[in-house]
């Protein structure tokens, strides 16, 4: 094993240390050794893991870290010590100045040094070694994905040289045609991209490369272009691969998708584009997030799978969790990855406010009632409340009265499904919508009576038609004492509760599942409990944030309830809530304070309501701003 402080004049590893000072950025010999060790322990955990040397030999390695940190008053610093996630950082005790490392480097350093000496070459030509060394690297399928983008993201402008240079040497290796057409995209210099592609296709008649080529074409529109492209690079692997099926397949649904992209017109072709355009950028912050947040992915992972009573994910558990973890769970600044993914790309306010939306999916159990492939609109309809959504998705074998439940993710005015759809068959279908009908079809005024009394018990029990809780925990086990209050001690009419009711009508004890509050509330805080005595109960995030608004008569009184949002956040946010609001909560609202309400609508929406405006007129002017988002 290797250890830096025991390094001669000289030696090779005078030449490790040197490497490990310029690469990492460390002018301290001190900290540059300690950062030696830091490596030395990392390997031998791994070498250990994979049984190439003892346990003892690495833990032999991680006290020689520890004892060299103690010996110098070093200390070692991560995202648990305020950090961003993936970074790290060895300081004096005696200082706050400090240089960040990115775990990345670490990793290159641990089994990629020749690597290393070519990222910090002035010219890669000079490197022993190379190119051969960068292409075995870039060819390596051990290697993950995100370790070889670091030799880009560390330095856009040195990397970029490194792979042109590669490309000089070895015109067709395909990896760092690779690496280079995908820089350029990320970069938005479209024009680069297709020239590299071109390039490389007058010296090499490769499928993969036209498959490439193909889905750079779509993203910019041109989809005569790209069927050809998709055409070609179909046939290409299937005549040199014998026929890669599963990359085959997506190679059909990509012809058949632009096929249908190139004959739309007018609003389908914008509603269309809109919508290949978010699925495409939700995929850039899903490959943002697996590189930069593993290590949170993992613990947030282990949340979902316990709230959701999860033993093992399917497919759509997956997709469902990755959907939450992007848009809804924040990190532990405090952001949601899709935000700070935003942040970083500095995308424009209007796609960040999207993105944030996505965070409030629409849970229910949807009924098809309308599908156009070709447009890839799909019509849906809520089983229980009745509401129809617009929702844009690409979905095979589907029929209309089928049903599915899942969540829709709001963008703009469409809905996107975010993959994780559970489609039910024709039978299931048709038993879901017959016992819906059943209940919606039985007694109306037994069924207004119920929802009555439940009602009168929730002001009752919470003194109030709404309530207020800081977080998801407060609010759950609050619902879940007014649930048990309701339906254990509570007497009815006759004198009896609804469980004894039960036990003397099926002569067993009522069993009630504790209730959960949706996944997207997880992060959630000032959540809402509202309820009514014709629309039910109903949750909404950020309620107590818009209630001490209204209290107060002005979006400035929120800074206690959201230190962390600016100002125009906070009335983004309001004008939102107003917009989306059970039109019951904004009539209890201007009964309770209707001056109030009027001086913040007029604020938020810099309207000019007049302070007598009627119940009617405010609802009115709401609906108004509702059908103006819509069209949007």
């Amino acid at each position: 094993m290797r250890i830096c402080v025991t390094l001669a004049e000289g030696g090779l590893e005078m030449e490790r240390l040197r490497l490990v000072k310029e690469f990492l950025g460390i002018d301290d010999e001190t900290e540059a050794k300690a950062w030696c060790l830091f490596v030395d322990m990392l390997r031998a955990m791994s070498d250990a893991e994979a049984g190439l040397i003892s346990k003892a030999d690495a833990d032999n390695a991680h006290r020689q870290f520890e004892l060299f940190l103690m010996q110098h008053d070093l200390k070692m610093l991560s995202d648990e010590d305020g950090l961003e996630p993936g970074e790290f950082a060895i300081i004096k005790r005696t200082t706050s100045e400090m240089k960040r490392v990115n775990s990345m480097d670490i990793l290159l350093l641990m089994n990629n040094e020749d690597i290393c000496e070519v990222l910090i070459a002035e010219d890669v030509r000079d490197v022993a070694g190379f190119p051969d060394n960068i292409i075995r690297f870039l060819a390596a399928p051990n290697v993950h994905e995100w370790l070889k983008e670091r030799i880009i993201e560390r330095d856009p402008e040195r990397g970029e040289r490194l792979l042109r240079a590669v490309i000089d040497e070895v015109p067709d290796d395909i990896y760092a045609h690779f690496m280079l057409t995908r820089k350029y995209e990320k970069d938005g210099r479209t024009a680069d991209a297709e020239a590299e592609y071109r390039r490389f296709l007058r010296i090499r008649d490769d499928g993969i490369v036209w498959a490439n080529y193909g889905w750079l074409l779509e993203r910019m529109g041109r989809y005569d272009d790209a069927l050809r492209a998709f055409e070609r690079a179909s046939s290409l692997i299937q005549s040199e691969m014998g026929g890669d099926y599963e990359l085959v397949d997506e190679l059909q649904r990509s012809i058949s998708r632009v096929s249908r992209m190139r004959n739309l017109r007018g609003e389908d072709a914008m509603k269309a584009h809109a919508y290949q355009q978010a699925v495409w950028l939700i995929n850039e912050v899903k490959g943002y997030a697996e590189m930069h947040f593993g290590r949170e992915m993992e613990i947030a992972r282990e949340e979902f799978m316990e709230a959701e009573n999860i033993e093992e994910m399917s497919e759509e558990d997956e997709m469902e969790f990755m959907n939450w973890f992007l848009f809804t769970r924040s990190l532990p600044d405090g952001r949601t990855p899709a935000v700070v993914f935003a942040d970083e790309r500095g995308l424009d306010e209007d796609t960040k406010a999207k993105l944030k939306h996505l965070g409030s999916p629409k849970s229910g159990i949807y009924e098809i009632i309308s599908y156009e492939p070709d447009a890839f609109r799909i019509r849906v309809r809520n089983l229980l409340s009745d509401e129809e959504y617009e929702l844009m998705a690409d979905i095979e074998g589907i029929e209309v009265g089928q049903t599915f439940s899942g969540n829709l993710y709001p963008w703009g005015d469409i809905y996107l499904s975010g993959g994780a759809l559970r489609i039910h068959s024709p039978e299931l279908s048709d038993e879901i919508k017959s016992v819906v009908e059943s209940f919606s079809t039985s007694d109306s005024s037994e069924s207004e009576d119920k929802r009555e009394e439940l009602h009168n018990a929730f002001t009752s029990f919470f003194g109030s038609w709404e309530a207020v809780f800081d977080t998801k925990e407060a609010c759950e086990d609050a619902i879940n004492r007014f649930l048990d209050w309701f339906f254990l001690e509570r007497k009815t009419e006759i004198g009896k509760t609804i469980a004894e009711i039960y036990r003397e009508e099926h002569g067993e004890e009522m069993k009630r599942e504790p209730f959960k509050i949706p996944q997207s509330f997880e992060s959630a805080k000032n959540i809402g409990v509202l309820s009514d005595a014709e629309e039910g109960i109903f949750l909404v995030q950020d309620y107590g944030i818009l209630k001490n608004v209204i209290e107060n008569g002005s979006v400035s009184a929120a800074g206690e309830d959201a230190p962390e949002m600016g100002k125009d956040e906070i009335v983004e946010k309001i004008r939102a809530m107003f917009i989306e609001m059970e039109i019951f909560v904004l009539r209890n609202l201007l009964q309770s304070h209707r001056e109030n309400v009027i001086n913040v609508l007029n604020e938020v929406f810099n309207a000019e309501l007049p302070e007598d405006a009627d119940v009617d007129n405010v609802v009115s002017f709401i609906m108004q701003m509702r059908e103006q988002r819509e069209t949007l």
